[in-house]
C-alpha cells in the first residue's frame, strides 16, 4: 500500500518575468499560464489573460492596447524566436515579427519596435507590416539590454562595456566608451537626457545624451547589489539598495536566471519609480511581490528608504 502522503501543489501560476511600462504606473508579468497587468499604485489587477501556456517576458506601450510579448515557460504560448504584437482590445494577435535565433528582448513605442538579439538590434516601423528601419551588431547581449525613448535608442556596442546611442530622426549613431567590462544593466530617464548603465564591478551615469563629449563626463556611482535599476531624474539608481529575487524563476528545469537556461532570461526583480520619493519593486518567480518604498528625509537630514508597503499580487484581485 502506498502510504506515502500526496503532495500538494499550488494553484498559483508561476511569474516568469515583469516590467513597467514608460512611467511606472503599470506593470506587466509573463506567466507559465498567460500574462497580467497591474496598476503600479495601488497594486491591483486590470488585466489577465490565461493561454493555458507560457508567456517568457510582457513589454507594454503605455497603457495602449497593444503589447509584445515573448513566449517562454515549460510550455511556451509562442515560439522564442519571434515577437508578438498583441492587441488586447480585440483579443488577438496583431503582428508577428520572426528572427532566426531566441529574442532576448524587446521595446516599443509608437513609431518603432525594437528587438534585441544575442548579437545584435532590430528596428522596426510599428505597422501592420512591419518593415525592418535598421539592424546594427552588438557584443554578446543575453540580457537583451536596450531603451527607447521617441528620439533615442540605446543598446550595448560592438566591443563590451561600450554603449552606442542612435538618434532616430537621422539614423547618427554615437559610441560611449562606458566600462572595461560587459555590460549589466542599462536604462534611461524618461525625458532621455540621463543615461545610466552598469557592468558587474561599477555604475557610471553621465550629465546628458546631448554631450558630444560624454566620454569625459562620466561619474563612477560604485557596485549595487540588484541590477537594473529605473531611476528618475533627481534620484539615480543608486539612492536605494535591496535584496530581493532571491529565490529562483523556474519556468523549466532550471532558473530562468542560469546561464543553462537558453531562452529569454528576464530578471529576477525590477525597480521603477512613480515619482521622485516612491519606489516600487517588483518581483518575480512563486512568491511574486509587490513592495512600495518611500525616499524620505530623516531628523538627522540623511535620506533613508524605508517600506511603506507590499503585497503577494499572484492570485489577487
Amino acid at each position: 500500500m502506498n502510504t506515502r502522503p500526496v503532495i500538494e501543489t499550488s494553484s498559483n501560476p508561476v511569474a516568469l518575468s515583469a516590467s513597467f511600462n514608460q512611467d511606472a504606473s503599470c506593470f506587466a508579468v509573463g506567466l507559465d499560464s498567460g500574462f497580467c497587468i497591474f496598476k503600479s499604485e495601488p497594486c491591483s489587477l486590470r488585466v489577465s489573460r490565461d493561454f493555458n501556456a507560457g508567456i517568457g517576458a510582457v513589454q507594454m506601450l503605455g497603457q495602449a492596447n497593444y503589447i509584445a510579448l515573448i513566449g517562454g515557460g515549460k510550455q511556451p504560448k509562442f515560439p522564442q524566436n519571434k515577437v508578438i504584437i498583441w492587441d488586447d482590445s480585440k483579443q488577438k494577435v496583431s503582428i508577428q515579427i520572426p528572427v532566426l535565433t531566441t529574442v532576448r528582448g524587446v521595446r516599443l513605442s509608437r513609431s518603432h519596435i525594437v528587438v534585441a538579439l544575442q548579437n545584435s538590434i532590430r528596428v522596426y516601423k510599428f505597422q501592420i507590416q512591419p518593415e525592418l528601419w535598421a539592424a546594427f551588431e552588438t557584443a554578446d547581449n543575453p540580457l537583451g539590454l536596450c531603451c527607447l525613448t521617441l528620439k533615442t535608442l540605446v543598446f550595448p556596442g560592438r566591443t563590451p562595456g561600450q554603449v552606442q546611442l542612435v538618434e532616430l530622426s537621422s539614423g547618427n549613431v554615437s559610441i560611449i566608451p562606458a566600462h572595461s567590462s560587459s555590460l549589466r544593466a542599462l536604462d534611461i530617464s524618461r525625458e532621455g537626457d540621463i543615461l545610466a548603465t552598469a557592468s558587474e564591478t561599477e555604475e557610471r551615469a553621465p550629465p546628458g545624451l546631448g554631450d558630444v563629449d560624454t566620454s569625459q563626463k562620466w561619474g563612477i556611482l560604485g557596485r549595487i547589489p540588484l541590477l537594473p535599476r529605473v531611476f528618475s531624474d533627481v534620484y539615480s539608481f543608486a539612492s536605494a539598495h535591496f535584496e530581493i529575487g532571491d529565490e529562483p524563476v523556474y519556468g523549466a528545469s532550471t532558473p530562468l536566471n542560469s546561464p543553462e537556461y537558453s531562452g529569454f532570461r528576464p530578471p529576477k526583480g525590477i525597480l521603477g519609480w512613480t515619482d521622485d520619493h516612491t519606489i516600487m519593486v517588483i518581483g518575480a518567480g512563486r512568491d511574486g511581490r509587490w513592495e512600495k518604498f518611500i525616499i524620505a528625509e530623516g531628523e538627522d537630514g540623511k535620506r533613508y528608504c524605508v517600506r511603506d508597503g507590499w503585497k503577494r499580487y499572484l492570485g489577487s484581485s
